[in-house]
């Protein structure tokens, strides 16, 4: 397991645990699978923000990357239909912007993550938000079709 205070990532198999791994990160918080690579991925979204790569084969978890990219307060994250991209929302809140970002990233089949977009058009700061609402956080999620 992970010592206390760091994020881990396991794996069940008809409910019975069968492997955890350790992401050196703290806060693993959204995990998403990829068939295509058998690639693992979990947002760390304390101290900064990171996605965290792991391999996964027959049941077994191993480690790629601690870090496979680092972005701010990763909230969120999901996987293309195609399986070739992963999407993770950052909210933004410890960079002193307050801007969102939907970050786009390449997987390739070493687990490894290549960010080829950011986008942030039409997504309010935190600062147009509490402005318009009274609402300090306004993109809380994401989904993909």
């Amino acid at each position: 397991g992970a010592p206390t205070g760091m994020g881990q990532a396991n794996v069940f198999v008809d409910g019975e645990l069968v492997s955890e791994v350790g992401t050196g990160q703290p806060d693993s918080c959204w995990i998403q699978h990829n068939p295509r690579n058998s690639c693992v991925y979990t947002t760390n979204n304390n101290g900064g923000g990171s996605i965290s790569s792991f391999k996964l084969d027959d049941a077994a978890l191993e480690l790629v990357e601690s870090e496979a990219a680092t972005l701010n307060t990763p909230l969120d994250m999901d996987i293309h239909p195609d399986n070739r991209f992963l999407y993770a929302l950052s909210t933004g809140h410890n960079d002193g912007t307050g801007q969102p970002r939907i970050y786009v990233y390449e997987m390739g089949c070493d687990c490894a993550l290549r960010e080829v977009q950011a986008i942030a058009h039409g997504l309010e700061t935190e600062e147009m938000r509490i402005e318009n609402d009274g609402v300090l956080f306004g993109v809380v999620g994401l989904g993909l079709k």
